[in-house]
């Protein structure tokens, strides 16, 4: 792997380390919460076939951001839900989908209140639809 500099540039964001380092690897990396991640970033996830496992109630504990499960969606980025029990205080999968739902609708009121599609129904379909193999 190449040397990186964090100076700001796009090859000093995370995915492009993981990336440079071989660890984004298809169908096998789950990449924790991705809040963060530009839209650079989820093109790079989607392409190396990824996914971002997303902990709501970590998310709420720790206000590091809200994932916009929808725009990740539009750019190809398989989404689970997860739990994080060392930033919340269940690792019930329950509690997970729970948490989803009222994760999206608070986001849901703030987005319509902004003008923006920052999440919708789409984090609820997370905790609801079945699971396909």
């Amino acid at each position: 792997p190449r040397a990186v500099r964090r100076d700001g540039d796009a090859a000093a964001r995370d995915a492009p380390i993981l990336d440079a380092a071989g660890l984004l690897r298809p169908r096998a990396t789950v990449l924790a919460h991705g809040v963060h991640l530009t839209d650079y970033e989820l093109r790079l996830v989607a392409q190396r076939e990824c996914a971002i496992a997303h902990c709501p109630l970590s998310n709420w504990f720790f206000a590091h951001g809200v994932l916009r499960a929808k725009r990740c969606q539009r750019m190809g980025v398989t989404l689970c839900l997860g739990t994080d029990v060392a930033g919340g205080y269940s690792p019930s999968m329950l509690n997970a989908c729970q948490h989803a739902v009222a994760a999206s609708r608070a986001a849901g009121f703030v987005a319509r209140a902004a003008k923006d599609e920052t999440w919708n129904e789409e984090e609820e379909h997370l905790a609801t639809r079945r699971q396909q193999q």
